[in-house]
C-alpha cells in the first residue's frame, strides 16, 4: 500500500486502508522518452517497473510503472509550487477522481514559484489554460 507525499511521491504505507487514487495511461517509446526526461528517471526519481495497481475494471488489477524519488532526493519540508499543485488538481479532476481526495490534494501547503519564467511553469499555466 502506498500513500500520497506531498503532490509528487508515493512512499510505502505501514497503515492499514491507505491508497493513492491515479489514473494509468498507455505510452509509446516516444513518449516514455519524454516522460522519463520530464520526470527525471535517473535524476532524483527513479522509474519502477511492474508496479501493481488495482482497477475498476474487470480485471482488478494490471501492473504499471511509477515514478519514485529517491530517498537522498525526500525533504519533507518541501512544498510543491502553487502552479504545480493546480496541475495536479486540474488533473485529478479532468479523470474525476473522488470528490474528497481531490480535496486532500488541495489543501497541500504550496509556495509561490518566484522564477516566472520557468520553462516547466510556463507550460502548465498554458495548460491550466487550456483546461479552465
Amino acid at each position: 500500500m502506498y500513500s500520497l507525499q506531498l503532490a509528487s511521491n508515493l512512499i510505502p504505507d505501514t497503515g492499514v486502508g491507505q491508497r493513492v487514487v491515479g489514473v494509468v495511461f498507455e505510452l509509446d517509446d516516444v513518449e516514455l522518452s519524454q516522460l522519463d526526461r520530464f520526470e527525471g528517471a535517473g535524476k532524483g526519481y527513479d522509474r519502477v517497473e511492474r508496479f501493481r495497481v488495482r482497477t475498476d475494471d474487470e480485471t482488478g488489477k494490471l501492473e504499471a510503472f511509477t515514478y519514485i524519488a529517491r530517498d537522498s532526493f525526500l525533504d519533507p519540508d518541501l512544498k510543491p509550487y502553487d502552479w504545480y499543485l493546480r496541475l495536479v488538481v486540474a488533473g485529478a479532476r479532468e479523470h474525476a477522481l473522488p470528490e474528497e481526495y481531490v480535496a486532500a490534494i488541495e489543501s497541500t501547503q504550496t509556495v509561490c514559484d518566484r522564477v516566472q519564467d520557468r520553462p516547466s511553469r510556463i507550460e502548465a499555466l498554458v495548460l491550466l489554460g487550456a483546461t479552465s
